[in-house]
């Protein structure tokens, strides 16, 4: 159980309060000015559904070390099926069975956010390989925006392994080099596998202003710019509005326009302070050199590059395995500062 202290610690140091805050928020404009066709039960549950696994996995990490490793162990499962789902939508790609397929390369996603959780793993070949693993999948699945992830991620994991704090730096270059050739080999057999299609889905990225967004964005923001109710500039128009006031079953694509137009100018402040404390977060692990900071950064770049151009905040799936990790790694930082007191 918690102590009077610790739960005023759970509700209101700095990443936990912005989170309750960006709930509450949702919630007051929803209740105002939200959906009148869905329940608002159902819509509330939605809007706190990451928030609550994130306060749920804070509770069990909390003066209890073993909870992300044994998580971590959960995560490796839960790769089978998912990739197996994965693949299987890759062989029914342009069949009769392609309707089954989307689902199946979306999967990529659950691949893409449980990587932090992956990094988790004691030894370094089992996190490089993890790292490999979701970046040949990313090729695979040919979503653009988890290539680009996975991409970084790769990256970040290079700088972390096999560059920071590593005295020798010829054998730092060499083996940096090495596994980006690793990487680099690795798309491009995936690629092959592929026929070349995802190259062919990057270079036109141009041409399909990926996928349409680039349309949807100016969609948005004539709707923000053509709004006269200045509760609604304010509080937002309630949860997954975009998609009611464009007639299309569809999000911004882009989180911080999607939380401007549906929690309102309050929502969007919280919601940027919230990528700042996150950010925060990251620096702080690196200065006390934590065995988190690795997956916690690459937890990062996820979340930005995803919320950039593509949707976490407003569905309760991929997002939840972002919110669990950090929720379980804050956990254990509120039990080393009460462990050092």
């Amino acid at each position: 159980m918690f102590s009077g202290s610790q739960i005023k610690t759970l509700l209101f140091s700095g990443i936990n309060r912005l989170i309750l805050l960006l709930l509450m928020i949702g919630i007051i404009s929803t209740l105002l000015y939200g959906r009148e066709d869905v329940l608002m039960v159902k819509q509330f549950i939605f809007i706190v559904f990451w928030g609550a696994v994130f306060f749920l996995f804070y509770y069990f990490s909390f003066n209890d070390s073993y909870t992300i490793n044994e998580t971590n162990k959960f995560y490796f499962l839960l790769l089978i099926p998912i990739t197996i789902l994965l693949l299987t939508s890759n062989v029914l790609r342009g069949s009769m069975g392609y309707k089954v397929s989307q689902l199946g390369n979306n999967m990529v996603f659950y691949l893409l956010t449980i990587l932090p959780w992956l990094l988790v793993a004691k030894r370094r070949a089992i996190r490089l390989a993890s790292v490999l693993f979701v970046l040949g999948m990313s090729v695979i699945a040919l979503k653009r925006s988890a290539m680009a992830s996975s991409v970084i991620c790769t990256f970040i994991v290079i700088f972390v392994e096999f560059i920071k704090g590593n005295t020798n730096k010829m054998r730092s270059v060499c083996l940096s080099i090495l596994f980006a050739f690793s990487a680099f080999g690795l798309m491009y057999y995936a690629n092959g596998i592929n026929d070349g299609a995802a190259v062919e889905r990057v270079e036109n990225l141009e041409e399909d202003e990926g996928s349409g967004r680039l349309e949807r964005y100016k969609d948005v923001l004539r709707l923000l710019r053509d709004e006269d109710n200045r509760g609604k500039i304010v509080l937002g128009h309630g949860y997954r509005t975009v998609e009611d006031s464009l007639g299309e079953s569809s999000s911004a694509h882009n989180d911080f326009l999607e939380v401007l137009y549906d929690y309102g100018i309050i929502g969007l402040l919280l919601f940027v302070l919230f990528h700042l404390a996150l950010i925060k977060r990251v620096l702080y692990l690196r200065k006390i050199e934590s065995e988190f900071m690795e997956g916690y950064a690459v937890s990062y770049a996820i979340f930005f590059i995803m919320s950039m151009v593509s949707h976490l905040i407003i569905y309760p799936t991929y997002f939840i395995f972002l919110t669990s990790y950090w929720g379980a790694i804050e956990g254990y930082l509120m039990t080393i500062d009460e462990n050092e007191r």
